[in-house]
């Protein structure tokens, strides 16, 4: 399988805001995320080329989220057998680098491997 990436890919579970012409406000659970993009779970497929707007919670509690501009560069039916709530795996690519958060997805990463809640890349 071809490497779509071209920066480090943080594996981490954090919720988001999708924002698209085809919703104003959807949830999206995103999978990894890297300076330049995302993979992340939604309930909706998403077409490619489409436009959207994500604000990414990867702060702590009470503080404002990540936002970031993008469009979608990848949609893939997920396997049924996983997705009964997040049927849809899409990639999007950020219009800028969100090199600024690096660090803070990073100890969010680690958090959450720490705790059990995602397990370390391979």
């Amino acid at each position: 399988m071809e490497e779509r990436r071209v920066a480090a890919r943080r594996i981490a579970c954090i919720p988001a805001y999708l924002e698209s012409s085809n919703d104003p406000q959807d949830l999206a659970l995103i999978r990894d995320v890297s300076a330049r993009g995302a993979r992340l779970f939604t309930r909706a497929k998403l077409p490619h080329g489409l436009a959207v707007h994500l604000l990414l919670y990867v702060r702590g509690e009470g503080e404002a989220p990540v936002p970031a501009n993008g469009r979608v560069v990848r949609a893939d039916r997920r396997d049924i057998e996983l997705s009964d709530v997040w049927p849809w795996e899409i990639g999007v690519e950020f219009d800028a680098p969100l090199e600024e958060t690096d660090g803070e997805i990073e100890a969010l990463s680690q958090r959450q491997q720490a705790l059990g809640i995602i397990k370390p890349s391979s």
